[in-house]
């Protein structure tokens, strides 16, 4: 039994039947050392006045010991049950409570709710059927950043109420959130369900999450600016692919109606505010293609802005029975509403082309087929204008020049087309360097030779000479016909 002394004296305990006398006083100024037992193995109160002074509770085994500041499990010991109502860091204001796996050096792990309960930091409830759930209750986001630390908080989402959302800030003092919308870099997503703020990259690939979603949106959502990747070739490499959109359409489409297969389909508008249309300095570009060979010193047998393949074309190389009625590398299609004034209009501008050893502006390769056009005009009424010379089948012009029509030596037609003239040039007489202009006429009976006239303000005769050549000689008053090797005199004049 026990029995309480006077204050400060402590309190005696002696077991049953025996007298106070032989019983052990436990008062912390007189006796350094008291333990009280069950009678059972391994169970008791001890309380050691040593320094540093300690309190411990030994239960089933298990040791809890208190001293100072500090309550642990003594010695590593497992705690096998326990049940703490409430463990607090005192009642100073800004108190802080410590929870450490062992003093030592080498940490083990907290564990909490190890069995399957929840945890909560300030939150007291929890969704039903919850289970090893960490709940964080509606927190204060931190102002500052603490070294090699990752802070986590409950707030709602860019402040909208009902929207409560895991948040998060790095090291460097960025914040994310984490709700029914997340952010990366900022904490309000806006209407977006996924806004990044900054640059993104993806080493995957993206889908959208329906089938048919080819187009962004009908309110105003936009990709200002899409990297898909930055690729480095290594020497080992052969190729690389920044972006590859593969479309395969299969084959069960109605077979009426307007059937459409396109890879990719782009809309773009702009809507010129005022400061536009009084600077004139808007634009609307659909496509921008930037394509160059940067840095460093080397050999490439390539550089092209867009390549462009179409046609027909079986797996592995196999033959594709089908019909194509019309088959477009390139299609330009303009249009306007009547109240829109247009400056000028390009259908097709190409300038500013690098300059090279050969350089062309335009360049058709051969073209295969039944009735073949390098260039065809439709309008009949339109003008074709060059502004330098013109080649057929030249590669060369005379010294100086200009708006000059070369027709390198060519092949004499057969046949003679209705409503038409057709000229080319050969060799008259089949001479070697006497290359002259000649014309079959629709008659196509008889070639002549445009021989030409030279109008001489001087006295005496052209030194370069051709047979059929007339000269006109204003200074010697004489009408001359170059024939046979000689200048024959056909009229003159006074």
């Amino acid at each position: 039994m026990a029995e309480h002394l006077t204050p400060n004296a402590g309190f005696r305990y002696y077991d049953d039947g025996a007298s106070a006398a032989t019983g052990l006083n436990w008062n912390t100024g007189w006796i350094a050392n008291v333990m009280i037992l069950d009678g059972l193995a391994g169970a008791g109160l001890v309380w050691d006045n040593s320094n540093p002074k300690k309190l411990a509770v030994q239960v089933d085994g298990s040791t809890i010991e208190i001293s100072g500041d500090t309550l642990r499990v003594k010695d590593g010991l497992p705690l096998n049950s326990a049940v703490i109502g409430q463990i607090s860091g005192g009642t100073a204001p800004g108190a802080s409570l410590i929870l450490d796996s062992t003093t030592d050096a080498t940490k083990g792990s907290i564990i909490l709710a190890g069995g399957g309960g929840n945890v909560g930091i300030g939150a007291t409830t929890f969704g039903g059927s919850a289970g090893k759930v960490l709940a964080l209750g509606m927190g204060t986001a931190p102002t500052s950043s603490p070294a090699d630390t990752v802070q986590l908080w409950c707030a709602d989402r860019g402040g909208t109420a009902g929207k409560a959302s895991l948040h998060l800030r790095t090291e460097d003092g960025t914040s994310h959130v984490f709700g029914d919308r997340v952010g990366i870099g900022t904490t309000n997503p806006g209407a977006y369900m996924f806004n990044v703020a900054g640059q993104s990259s993806f080493g995957g690939s993206v889908f959208p999450s329906v089938d048919g979603a080819y187009d962004l949106g009908s309110s105003s959502l936009k990709w200002a600016s899409l990297n898909t990747r930055s690729i480095t070739m290594t020497r080992t490499q052969d190729n690389a692919t920044g972006t590859t959109v593969s479309i395969a359409s299969n084959n069960n489409y109605s077979t009426t109606g307007t059937y459409y297969c396109r890879g990719i389909v782009l809309n773009s508008y702009i809507n010129p505010n005022g400061d536009q249309t009084a600077h004139n300095n808007g634009y609307d570009r659909g496509v921008q293609i930037t394509h160059f060979l940067r840095e460093n010193a080397g050999t490439l047998a390539e550089v092209t802005g867009m390549f462009i393949e179409y046609g027909s074309y079986g797996p592995a190389g196999a033959d594709v029975a089908a019909t194509i009625t019309l088959a477009q590398g390139i299609r330009v299609t303009g249009q306007k509403v009547a109240s829109t004034t247009v400056t000028t209009n390009y259908g097709i501008r190409i300038d500013g082309t690098i300059s090279g050893t050969t350089a062309y502006g335009l360049y058709i390769g051969p073209i295969s087929g039944t009735t073949t056009y390098g260039i065809y005009q439709a309008g009949g009424a339109n003008v074709n204008y060059f502004a330098g010379n013109i080649s057929l089948g030249a590669s060369a012009f005379g010294t100086s020049a200009a708006k000059v029509f070369g027709v390198a030596n060519g092949t004499a037609p057969s046949t003679a087309p209705a409503d038409m003239v057709q000229l080319w040039s050969e060799d008259i007489n089949g001479t070697n360097g006497k290359a002259g202009l000649h014309m079959l006429a629709e008659s196509g009976t008889s070639k002549l030779v445009v021989v030409g006239t030279i109008i001489k303000t001087t006295t005496g005769d052209p030194s370069q000479v051709h047979e059929g050549l007339m000269c006109i000689n204003t200074a010697d008053k004489t009408l001359k016909m170059y024939c046979g090797g000689a200048w024959r005199s056909l009229a003159t004049w006074v």
